[in-house]
Formats: C-alpha cells, sequence, structure tokens
C-alpha cells in the first residue's frame, strides 16, 4: 500500500511538472525577433551523408536550417517521418533541411533510407559527437538554425510553426 500511494505521489509530481501552461509556452512561436535576445552562434560541423559526400552546416549560409537527430530505431522518431518529409516537400528550396542519424552505421542507415523512402538529406554521425555539441539528450530533437546562423529553437516541439516563424524573420 505504501508502495502504491508513493507511486501515485510521484506521478502527482511529474504531472504538475508538465503542466500545460508550460507545454503552451514552449510550442507556442515566439514574438517577432524574442529568439534573438538570447540567440547563440550555432556549432558549425561536417557529417557524411549516405553517398560519402561531406556535407557542413556552413555550406547553408544565408538559409534557415532544420537539423533533426534521430535514429533507425526510435519508435517517435519513425512516425514523424511523414510530417518531415512534408515539411521538406514545402521547404526544400528555402530552408536547409538535414536528418542527422546518430550512432548509427552507414549500411544500417542506408537500408533504413531506402524501406523509408526518405527524400530528404541523411548524414551519419556515428560517435554522437555533432548530437553531443547541440545538446541532444533524446530522439527526436529538431533544431532550428536562423539565416544568421543563430540557434532559433535549440529543440522544437512545433517544428512547421517554427520553420514559418524563421522565415518570416
Amino acid at each position: 500500500m505504501k508502495k502504491n500511494m508513493a507511486i501515485f505521489i510521484m506521478v502527482v509530481f511529474v504531472a504538475w511538472g508538465c503542466s500545460k501552461d508550460d507545454e503552451a509556452k514552449e510550442t507556442a512561436p515566439p514574438a517577432k525577433n524574442q529568439h534573438k535576445i538570447a540567440a547563440r552562434t550555432a556549432a558549425d560541423f561536417s557529417l557524411t551523408n549516405l553517398d560519402g559526400k561531406a556535407v557542413a552546416l556552413s555550406d547553408f549560409k544565408d538559409q534557415p536550417v532544420v537539423i533533426i537527430f534521430t535514429t533507425t530505431w526510435c519508435p517517435y522518431c519513425i512516425k514523424e517521418i511523414p510530417n518531415w518529409k512534408s515539411l521538406y516537400a514545402r521547404h526544400k528550396d528555402d530552408v536547409g533541411f538535414m536528418a542527422v542519424y546518430v550512432n548509427e552505421n552507414r549500411q544500417k542507415v542506408a537500408s533504413f533510407a531506402a524501406a523509408k523512402a526518405l527524400d530528404y538529406p541523411v548524414l551519419l554521425d556515428p560517435d554522437g559527437q555533432v548530437a553531443r555539441a547541440y545538446g541532444v539528450r533524446g530522439v527526436p530533437t529538431q533544431v532550428v538554425i536562423d539565416r544568421e546562423g543563430k540557434l532559433f529553437k535549440q529543440a522544437s516541439f512545433a517544428l512547421a510553426a517554427d520553420i514559418d516563424a524563421v522565415l518570416k524573420d
């Protein structure tokens, strides 16, 4: 009985900490230029794509960039693929887009990308070094970078709205 009560109390505290008020603040698009107050320059990196070609963040100068840190085994990531495909199709000409597969080998990611018909750029972060540089603690983590190379959202929970907002700036 004491064990059940302790679990109940823990659940209440967790639920209280994840209140709707905090969720609304996180998912609402920022007020115009609000993100620039504490924006810092995004860390440049260079990773290889599935063809072995190096792709660097700095290749996307003067263009907003979306970086999605993901894996082949994450069920939430797999569920988001249709949304990522849609966003890529809509914004591929005005937003740099890359899915960074963390701690996975090229062969596994290539098979996965073919099976899922991924049409957006896929990069490999085999040792997780870039993910660590961006503070990734779980997948999927969606990062939005503005035209000036500043972090717009370290972890976007409303990717479509954040892309629209960064394009309006």
